[in-house]
């Protein structure tokens, strides 16, 4: 039975997904870094005055005990610092360092002459195209398997926290 062309288009996304982050793995590996790292690098880079951990794991979607981890990780190797909040003691915010900077420049160097190699097979004009239908898909996931698991009497798994 062939597959109807919503499924393999999330088929292929997801397919895709794994390919870029393994490429991009293979990528970032001489230079010390991995995704987690590089993903965290690159969204600190974008913040103007830093980010707290909670939000690292929610935009990333990782898990809040691995976060903890990875952001001590990164600080042990002097690319990210801690900076406690002031209206909140308890609470702190993750800038990105100096030497920070210098691993994310570095990676996003390799990286844009790796996606340079893509614009053969993408052209700019199909990119809104594209990000718009896996932005849609992204965004309605929940909610459809929400759907579909009460449509079909099967139970969603719990979020973890």
């Amino acid at each position: 039975m062939p597959l109807d062309p919503m499924h393999r288009l999330t088929r292929s996304i997801v397919a895709c997904g794994h390919t870029l982050s393994r490429e991009k793995a293979s990528l970032l590996r001489p230079l010390g870094l991995t995704v987690p790292h590089y993903d965290v690098l690159e969204m600190l880079v974008e913040a103007k005055d830093g980010v707290r951990p909670s939000a690292i794991a929610e935009t990333l979607v990782f898990d809040p005990s691995s976060t903890t981890y990875l952001i001590d990780q990164m600080a042990k190797r002097g690319w990210i610092s801690r900076r406690k909040e002031t209206a909140d003691r308890r609470a702190y915010r993750v800038e990105i360092t100096a030497a920070g900077r210098r691993a994310y420049t570095q990676a996003i160097n390799a990286y844009r002459h790796a996606l340079r190699a893509l614009h053969d097979e993408v052209h700019d004009r199909d990119v809104p195209t594209v990000l718009t239908a896996i932005e849609a898909i992204r965004i309605t996931a929940p909610a459809a398997v929400s759907w579909a698991a009460i449509e079909s009497g099967t139970k969603r798994p719990k979020k973890s926290a």
